[in-house]
């Protein structure tokens, strides 16, 4: 008998630890998605080849083009009186809180000898409003945004130019000007 107690004993504190609590642990995880945000012009709607998507400690990554090579030059006829499509600005974002392309412009400048020769003109986006009226417009305005979204967007935006002098009023010459898209995170 004080065999048996003696064993069942033995196998009651034994089960104990098989029977007791286990405390819960936890695993915690941890990782940064960096803000990746790109401008392009283009000539079509086109989407255009963008920079591969890492992500790395290089976030905030803004890029666009500037300059005067013959891709991103575009001819306007002068005796069109209405808005004509010179290209596209692209962008793309996965910023949280958005984002706006600002638009400001020079006037058409020609310059022969001593004379300066000006064309004012206007900036469409695929609005019906012009956004930016070179020599009237004082400060950089809103081209195109984005207020809010999640993960990769990509927008593609129609830049439209309208002559304000046309035709007979003009003077020969060639005329250059600079359309300048600024992008700012909101």
């Amino acid at each position: 008998m004080k065999k048996t107690i003696a064993i069942l004993l033995v196998l009651v504190i034994g089960m104990v630890g098989v029977w007791a609590a286990v405390n819960d642990v936890a695993l915690n995880l941890i990782t940064t998605v960096f803000e990746f945000s790109e401008m392009k012009i283009t000539a079509s709607s086109t989407v255009p080849t963008w920079t591969a998507w890492s992500n790395t400690a290089l976030g905030n990554y803004s890029a666009s083009y500037t300059g005067t090579d013959n891709e991103n030059r575009k001819s306007i006829d002068p005796y069109i009186s209405t808005a004509q499509p010179v290209g596209y600005i692209h962008t793309r974002t996965n910023r949280r809180g958005g984002y706006t392309v600002s638009v400001s412009g020079t006037p058409l400048t020609s310059t022969d000898g001593t004379t300066v020769q000006y064309i004012n003109y206007e900036i469409y986006n695929a609005g019906e409003t012009a956004v930016y009226v070179v020599g009237t417009t004082a400060s950089a305005q809103t081209f195109v945004s984005e207020t809010v979204g999640t993960g990769m967007r990509l927008k593609a935006t129609p830049v439209s130019v309208k002559l304000i002098t046309t035709g007979d009023n003009l003077s020969a010459g060639v005329y250059t000007a600079d359309i300048t898209f600024s992008y700012a995170g909101n």
